[in-house]
């Protein structure tokens, strides 16, 4: 079980937003070195970053003509949306770190049918091909 102090905490929520607001190439980085939480911030915030990739508003549909137009739309005018989001985001995370354990040198995850068992770069792999994983163990997105 990993512990979510009030400075980790704030630390999720700065690298959730980096993830979000930056391009590809920061994004990659942030991925290699926290795989597991990057993975259930894209299973739960999907629609919110991909709409940003494309241009656009997730909460209004407002539309830029560049990545830097809709950030500031966004932090503008839906920072507690945003806020909240990634909050939600955290608190999966929170929930799937409480379902893990470490035994025999590897990390574990056991839940309704569910036994998923490695390194914590495999578990995010995991997730990555079936996002639906986090709902079959009870953890709503």
């Amino acid at each position: 079980m990993v512990l979510l102090t009030p400075r980790r905490l704030s630390k999720l929520f700065i690298i959730a937003e980096r993830y979000i607001y930056r391009g590809r190439r920061i994004r990659r980085g942030i991925e290699s070195v926290y795989p597991l939480f990057v993975s259930i911030l894209r299973a739960v915030l999907r629609d919110v970053v991909g709409s940003i990739d494309s241009l656009t508003c997730p909460y209004c549909g407002f539309s830029a003509s560049s990545r830097t137009g809709v950030l500031n739309h966004v932090r503008s005018v839906h920072y507690y949306e945003l806020h909240t989001d990634i909050v939600r985001a955290i608190d999966v995370y929170a929930r799937f770190t409480e379902m893990m354990f470490h035994t025999r040198g590897t990390w574990v995850v056991k839940g309704d049918g569910i036994y998923i068992a490695g390194s914590k770069t495999r578990i995010a792999r995991e997730i990555e091909k079936d996002p639906g994983i986090l709902e079959k163990l009870g953890i709503r997105c």
